[in-house]
């Protein structure tokens, strides 16, 4: 998902998906970003999903059913 915000972010159109292999349709062979823009995305991920995280562990914590060790 965040690739193909990131393909039309970048002003590439509908016209550059090419069908090169199943799930790269949004991969051309220019497309790609520095280091810092991939650590920035990644610790960006990791902070947005850490307060839900922190929720399920709660969750979890609190109710102590069978299904939610497979989780």
């Amino acid at each position: 998902l965040l690739c193909v915000i990131a393909f039309f972010a970048t002003g590439r159109g509908t016209d550059e998906i090419k069908p090169q292999g199943l799930p790269l349709f949004f991969r051309p062979q220019d497309f790609g970003f520095n280091l810092w823009v991939t650590y920035a995305v990644w610790i960006g991920v990791v902070l947005a999903l850490y307060p839900l995280c922190k929720r399920y562990d709660r969750f979890k914590t609190n109710n102590p059913r069978w299904w939610t060790s497979y989780l």
